[in-house]
């Protein structure tokens, strides 16, 4: 019977690593996790040499400016990579039933779980 041998994310990296410098290839897809790792190796391209000859800033116009300095912070104030997609998360709260239950609004970088807890303090309040 054949062992089944899971990878250690480190025996993925070198992997990956490997296939990069054997392929050289000029475009990656990569996962964010991915994405860190290999920007830490420095075997990425700054794309920054490449943006400059941009003169219209053409290829940055369609890039969510939020999403841009998140890929620059990944690789210590250069940009690697562009995304090929973005999705962000709001919350949106009804002020009128925080104010009936005297419950505090949610703030900006509340942790999920106090978030928890407001709003079970609504639905024990709309209880009573």
């Amino acid at each position: 019977m054949p062992s089944f041998h899971e990878e250690s994310p480190q025996e993925r990296k070198n992997k990956l690593i490997q296939m990069i410098e054997t392929e050289q290839p000029d475009i990656l897809f990569l996962y964010e996790y991915q994405f860190k790792e290999i920007a830490s190796e420095n075997m990425l391209m700054d794309l920054d040499t490449l943006l400059n000859q941009d003169k219209d800033n053409g290829i940055l116009s369609g890039m969510v400016p939020v999403k841009t300095e998140y890929l620059r912070s990944i690789g210590s104030g250069k940009l690697y990579g562009l995304s090929n997609g973005f999705y962000s998360r709001a919350l949106y709260h009804n002020k009128d039933l925080f104010d009936r239950a005297n419950v505090p609004y949610p703030r900006d970088g509340m942790l999920k779980s106090l978030l928890d807890i407001l709003s079970h303090s609504i639905l024990t309040f709309r209880k009573l």
